[in-house]
């Protein structure tokens, strides 16, 4: 979407403005806030998972059936497990 430049003024700083060759606005620059350490710390990273059919469908007319995400009930078992795994070592 093509703006003038005054609209563009408006809507923010001048510096957020990126403009083509033509001198036509294009967009804001995005800027990256710092993520503060707790956060950073509770980032969520993929890994994959290979399950049979039968047992994926089960796990997922479960999460319904639970008003949960398959993320949420294989995040809960891990945690439990590593939970139960550190008592058993101490």
């Amino acid at each position: 979407m093509l703006i003038s430049g005054k609209t563009a003024l408006r809507a923010g700083r001048k510096s957020d403005i990126m403009t083509s060759h033509t001198g036509k606005v294009r967009g804001m620059a995005k800027v990256k806030q710092p993520k503060a350490k707790d956060a950073q710390e509770d980032e969520k990273k993929n890994t994959s998972l290979r399950l049979s059919g039968k047992t994926l469908k089960a796990l997922k007319l479960r999460a319904i059936e639970e008003d949960t995400s398959v993320q949420k009930i294989v995040e809960t078992l891990i945690e439990d497990y590593l939970r139960k795994s550190r008592k058993k070592v101490r």
